[in-house]
C-alpha cells in the first residue's frame, strides 16, 4: 500500500541503487506515525535502533519534533522506553516489567569478561552487583541446531566463570509476568547470597 501526504519538509534525498530515498530517520518516522497497531511500531522502531542500524532514539526523537505531530503520540512513548541498549521487542517488554519491581535497574545487552580479560558472554539482562544474567531465549532464534549448541557453549562459559544465568522465553514476559518477576527476584537473591565471581561488565556499544 502506498500512502501519499503532503509536506512542507521535502528530505534530501539519499541514492540507494540509482533510487532517490528519504534518509532512514525520517523514512522510519514517517512510518511509525502512519496509526500502525502498538505491536507493529514497536517492531519498527526496535528494528530500526538495533546494532548495525542507521538510526538513533534520540534522532528519531529529533525528527519527529521537527515534523507533523499528527500520530506521533504512541511512536513517541516506545521512543522515550528505547533509551536504554535494547535489541528486540522482548527486551522491551522485559525493561518495562522491571520497572515496576523493586529490583536493581539492570544493564542491557554489556559484554562480560573473566578475570583474565576474556570474553564469557553478552547477555540480555545483566544485574552486575549480583553477577546474575537473564537471557530471553525464543526457539526462533536459539533451536536450530547451530543456534542450539551456541547457546549451550554460552551457558557453560556462564557456568565456568560462577556466573548465575536464568534464562526465560518471550511469551512469558506477557503470559506470566507475575511468574518471571518471581523467578527472577528468587535467581537474584541466590545470587546475592554467593560470592560474587571475578567477572567484569563493558558497555557493548556506545
Amino acid at each position: 500500500m502506498i500512502v501519499i501526504e503532503r509536506t512542507t519538509r521535502m528530505p534530501q534525498p539519499e541514492d540507494r541503487d540509482g533510487v532517490p530515498c528519504a534518509p532512514p530517520d525520517r523514512a522510519v518516522t514517517d512510518a511509525a506515525r502512519t496509526w500502525q497497531t502498538r505491536e507493529l511500531t514497536e517492531k519498527l522502531l526496535v528494528e530500526a535502533t538495533q546494532l548495525r542500524s542507521r538510526c538513533h532514539p534520540s534522532a528519531l526523537a529529533i525528527e519527529m519534533e521537527r515534523g507533523s505531530r499528527r500520530g506521533t503520540g504512541l511512536p513517541r512513548e516506545i521512543l522515550r522506553e528505547l533509551t536504554v541498549d535494547l535489541r528486540s521487542v522482548a527486551e522491551l517488554n522485559a525493561c518495562r516489567l522491571l520497572r515496576k519491581t523493586d529490583l536493581p535497574t539492570p544493564q542491557w545487552n554489556v559484554a562480560v569478561f573473566d578475570a583474565n580479560g576474556r570474553f564469557v558472554a553478552c547477555p540480555d539482562i545483566w544485574f552486575d552487583d549480583v553477577a546474575l544474567a537473564v537471557e530471553v531465549d525464543s526457539f526462533q532464534f536459539h533451536f536450530s541446531r547451530a543456534s542450539y549448541a551456541e547457546t549451550l557453549t554460552r551457558n557453560s562459559r556462564y557456568a565456568a566463570n560462577g556466573i548465575a544465568v536464568l534464562q526465560l522465553l518471550p511469551r512469558q514476559l506477557t503470559d506470566r509476568s507475575g511468574t518471571v518477576v518471581a523467578s527472577i527476584r528468587a535467581a537474584y537473591d541466590a545470587a546475592a547470597a554467593r560470592q560474587r565471581p571475578e567477572v567484569t561488565m563493558r558497555a557493548s556499544r556506545t
